[in-house]
């Protein structure tokens, strides 16, 4: 009776320690609404972004304005539960959350949160590429390509959202 006890509970302990720990997470972990600084931007003078929390008609978005030395963008995320989809982008006007078309938009970061996950939005492709345990917390690495052939690294921190954004040129 012990050994089978001793085998179950070995069972359960190793199934628990090698399913995938990036499945515990929601998308919104790692899309979060607040105030960043960031360098880069127009001619390397940085940015900033402020973006906050609404709640319209049983929908959850987030809108986030940023500024550089040139412009001011506004973009609206739409919160799902298993994505994150760009539904409005414009500069240096406000979106209408009751005329935005809620169907239409761009993916762009999707559930579960497996390395080699993949998927197709606005003509882009998109892959989970790196999956990090950080110290300050997990870090989820996307890999959008662009039709052209460029290249954007993108990585979201638990608890902070986008943390840093990198482009490479296609040949």
């Amino acid at each position: 009776m012990k050994r089978i006890l001793f085998l179950l509970a070995f069972s359960l302990l190793f199934i628990s320690c090698s399913s995938n720990t990036t499945n515990n997470y929601k998308v919104d972990d790692f899309f979060v609404a607040g105030n960043f600084t960031y360098n880069g931007g127009f001619e390397g003078a940085g940015f900033k972004t402020t973006s906050k929390y609404v709640y319209k008609n049983g929908y959850k978005f987030i809108l986030e304005d940023t500024i550089d030395t040139a412009t001011q963008v506004q973009r609206v995320y739409l919160l799902t539960k298993d994505s994150i989809v760009l539904i409005f982008t414009g500069e240096n006007t406000s979106a209408d959350l009751n005329s935005l078309d809620l169907t239409k938009g761009e993916v762009i970061l999707k559930a579960p949160f497996n390395i080699g996950n993949k998927w197709l939005s606005a003509g882009n492709k998109y892959e989970i590429i790196e999956y990090i345990d950080a110290e300050s917390g997990p870090e989820i690495t996307i890999e959008k390509t662009y039709p052209n052939g460029n290249i954007e690294r993108i990585i979201y921190q638990k608890g902070f959202g986008k943390i840093s954004k990198v482009l490479i040129l296609g040949s």
